[in-house]
């Protein structure tokens, strides 16, 4: 039965699924994958790929640390969901605990760091839910000197757990299997800005952002104009404000316009949660586009004419306008032009146009 149901999930055809199965029954393709596997998974394969990132974002700007849990025990529980792991781990870059003396004794801030939940089997080959806690090694040497803080981390652990994912734990039920860890450990990349102080996030988050600005540079690279390329994570729409009348529109020679500047920026609505737990997996479109048009020369939303289709941004001045402008912008993710708003700020002299994307799906830049 769970063979059926991860079958299923690969979503194979038929033809797929028997190619596959044949490359496998061949012994020189089985060998070949186990060497590239064991090559891709080592230590050594790992450490070459983090010194290149390190290398890479370091020319960008930017001091770049894999974090990695280091294992010390783990809780097991058992709710309505099946079974959760909660792997406690320990870390140099998580922040140390902090011991303030109150009234009546001290208050202890625990810093910790949470990767999401992820899945993975237990032995009997059942699917369960397993979590990573770290903390400082300074909170893990008390809490094996002091049975009363190694009930605080722990209850630490439970509460952010079920706080951040709505997993339904209660510690009295903990089971504490004599293992250090559970499943495979995550990365998570911590990335100082410099200027701008540091950022936890999943290595899923980095590389969408890799992506992203790639795809921005390349498409800045190519157009005729000048533009401005910006990322924007605000959730804020603005209100549309009407454009001229279609009837209005009429040809002319394309050297007779001018070409306007404009920014094209991508805005996501992401939770802080997404930038400091591993295991991220939404894929790499943006939420929304906006593109920021500048027109000096217009003195109100009526003089300019606004075409968006599925892929597409088309902008031209209204006749008898004593400006002559024209733009056409390719897009490379499909939008929902009925959603779609615009605003023109007069004082500004910027038309901003918002669309909403259809799919949440790879990039299609033509």
């Amino acid at each position: 039965m769970a063979g059926e149901t991860e079958r299923e999930d690969l979503n194979l055809t038929a033809d797929e699924a028997t190619r596959l199965k044949n490359a496998f029954e061949n012994k020189e393709f089985l060998k070949l994958f186990q060497e590239y596997v064991e090559d891709v998974n080592s230590e050594k394969s790992r450490k070459v790929f983090e010194e290149e990132i390190i290398v890479m974002e370091k020319e960008r700007g930017f001091d770049v640390k894999f974090v990695h849990p280091d294992p010390v025990y783990v809780m097991k529980f058992v709710n309505d969901g099946g079974k959760i792991f909660i792997n406690l781990c320990k870390n140099q870059y998580v922040g140390k605990p902090i011991s303030e003396q109150k009234k009546g004794g001290s208050e202890w801030k625990i810093p910790t760091i949470l990767t999401k939940p992820r899945e993975d089997l237990d032995k009997r080959g059942t699917k369960c839910t397993v979590v990573d806690v770290m903390f400082h090694p300074k909170t893990i040497e008390l809490a094996r000197n002091n049975s009363r803080f190694r009930n605080m981390i722990e209850d630490t652990a439970v509460s952010m757990t079920r706080q951040q994912f709505s997993i339904n734990l209660n510690l009295e039920s903990a089971v504490r299997p004599k293992m250090k860890y559970k499943g495979k450990a995550p990365s998570v990349i911590l990335r100082k800005n410099l200027k701008n102080g540091s950022t936890f996030e999943p290595i899923e988050d980095y590389y969408k952002k890799l992506i992203n600005e790639k795809l921005l540079a390349e498409k800045e690279h190519s157009k005729i104009g000048k533009s401005e390329k910006v990322f924007d994570n605000s959730d804020s729409i603005e209100k549309p404000s009407k454009t001229c009348d279609s009837s209005e529109k009429e040809t002319s020679k394309i050297h007779d316009f001018d070409e306007p500047e404009y920014s094209l920026k991508y805005r996501d609505i992401l939770d802080l949660k997404d930038y400091s737990l591993m295991g991220y997996t939404d894929k790499v479109a943006p939420k929304q586009i906006i593109i920021a048009i500048k027109l000096p020369a217009v003195q109100r939303a009526t003089e300019v004419e606004l075409d968006v289709s599925s892929k597409s941004v088309k902008l031209r001045s209204c006749t008898g306008m004593p400006h002559s402008y024209i733009l056409e912008i390719n897009l490379c993710y499909n939008v929902d032009q009925n959603m779609c708003t615009a605003k023109f700020d007069s004082a500004k002299k910027v038309l901003e146009v918002n669309l909403p994307v259809l799919e949440r799906s790879a990039p299609t830049c033509s």
